[in-house]
């Protein structure tokens, strides 16, 4: 949840951090931090890129139920206290809670410092995907990644299956459904997502399934307490929305930002070529998403890739690891494609090859809230291709700043076309950069947050 190992939230957090204190705020973080190897509850004291951090060490249990209520149970009484402690200390204006376990406690240590003594600290709430209607904030549960098995249910109502109730993507992932209007799921809902994706697997989790809903409803209470809501989407935002866990005058769309001037001076230096088995300056596609999985679209790459007349002479990378990557590998040979599979590379090489890809591919197949690998593929100055779910839509604008396709027929269509037109790739990946410089640049978004705290301040 926040640097130096974590995803695309943490890295959007620290970010954030980075640009309020360029702009002259003095910023603390707290974050917690679950591990297996602790005894104990401590409070770990470190420091990230001049970004003081207080940690949270929570022991992790093996046990489903224990491990269950330690996350959503005991660390959020314990991150409340050290939020409260650490706000007291500082003597903190405002708390930023970035995350489905800190919102609760952020909430809750701002009520405390507002009575003894009191004193008002206006809490500020970032939603980067769906917890507040979901146990499973993807608002897609989980099941056997096997290609035309149960591969994962939508536990939410989709327009696309049937017209009405619950929306089961299972089989072929050929045609994702960029329809879904997600909405909070009944607990009929999540448990006939659970058997669609898990079958009879499912009864174990069965007696969980009141929990989940409880600790889904404590944080969409604590979501709807926050001064503000920042939702990183049009997309979120909706859901949000229709799920009622904003009040309407709360909410506000800010999307996440990247440090240009960071990202520029990492370009100046070479891709690893060596390492992919690629000669400098070789022709290549990237699959940039990191996990070899469905939702990820990872399934969806070898037949879209021969229909767009891919062959050997172009390899796709694909970085990272996942549980489609043998059925992927088995995929490639028999359909004549070269597949490069790396280890997970640090942020910095991922960047610089998504500058030097002739095309990145991002074929999500779930409802992307706000994807950081299109925001600093913007940013790197790549074309891009995507298909059109979630907010994807609030990044990539058809023809300006890449190309955004409604499904995997249009996906390989225009995959073709970009392959063959080097003038075209080249004036899409301008105006991404234009597109990074305008809309999500620190300068931009850290002025436009800054602006949210200080309606809150006055």
């Amino acid at each position: 949840m926040f640097p130096p190992h974590c995803g695309g939230a943490g890295w959007s957090a620290y970010y954030l951090a980075q640009a309020l204190r360029d702009r002259g705020h003095t910023v603390a973080v707290v974050r917690p931090r679950f591990d297996p190897a602790a005894r104990q509850v401590r409070v770990h004291r470190v420091e990230y890129e001049g970004l003081p951090v207080a940690e949270l060490v929570v022991p992790a249990p093996r046990n489903p139920l224990w491990r269950l209520l330690t996350r959503n149970v005991l660390a959020p009484r314990l991150l409340r206290r050290l939020v409260e402690q650490e706000a007291h200390r500082l003597e903190a204006d405002l708390i930023h809670a970035q995350h489905a376990l800190t919102v609760p406690a952020a909430v809750a240590a701002a009520a405390r410092l507002a009575r003894h003594p009191p004193r008002r600290v206006p809490v500020v709430a970032t939603v980067r995907d769906y917890w507040p209607l979901c146990y499973y904030s993807t608002m897609q549960v989980p099941g056997d990644s096997t290609v035309g098995s149960r591969q994962y249910a939508v536990c939410s109502k989709d327009e696309g299956v049937g017209g009405q109730g619950l929306g089961v993507r299972t089989g072929d992932p050929a045609s994702p459904n960029p329809k879904s209007k997600i909405q909070n799921p009944k607990s009929i809902e999540l448990a006939r997502a659970l058997w669609a994706a898990q079958g009879p697997r499912m009864l174990l989790r069965l007696p969980l399934l009141p929990l989940w809903q409880a600790v889904t409803a404590r944080r969409r209470a604590a979501l709807r307490r926050a001064d503000a809501t920042i939702a990183v989407s049009r997309f979120v935002a909706a859901a949000l929305a229709r799920g009622h866990a904003v009040r309407p005058e709360r909410l506000h769309v800010l999307p996440n930002l990247v440090d240009l001037p960071r990202i520029q001076a990492i370009l100046a230096t070479p891709p690893p070529w060596a390492a992919l088995g690629l000669a400098p300056g070789q022709p290549f596609l990237l699959f940039a998403a990191g996990k070899l999985e469905p939702t990820k679209g990872a399934g969806l790459l070898p037949a879209a890739l021969q229909a767009a007349g891919v062959g050997r002479d172009l390899p796709l990378v694909l970085p990272g690891s996942g549980p489609l990557q043998p059925w992927l590998a088995a995929q490639a040979a028999a359909r004549d494609l070269d597949f490069r599979f790396c280890a997970w590379l640090d942020n910095a090489d991922m960047l610089r090859l998504m500058q030097a890809a002739t095309v990145l591919l991002f074929p999500s197949a779930w409802e992307e809230p706000l994807s950081r690998v299109l925001l600093e593929g913007c940013a790197a100055g790549a074309c891009i291709l995507a298909l059109n779910t979630g907010g994807t839509a609030d990044i990539v604008v058809d023809g300006q700043n890449g190309r955004l396709v409604a499904d995997m027929a249009a996906f390989a269509a225009a995959l073709r076309a970009l392959v063959a037109d080097p003038a075209e790739r080249a004036r899409l990946a301008a105006g991404a950069q234009a597109t990074a410089r305008r809309q999500f640049s620190a300068t931009i978004v850290g002025a436009q947050v800054e602006s949210l705290y200080q309606k809150l301040l006055a």
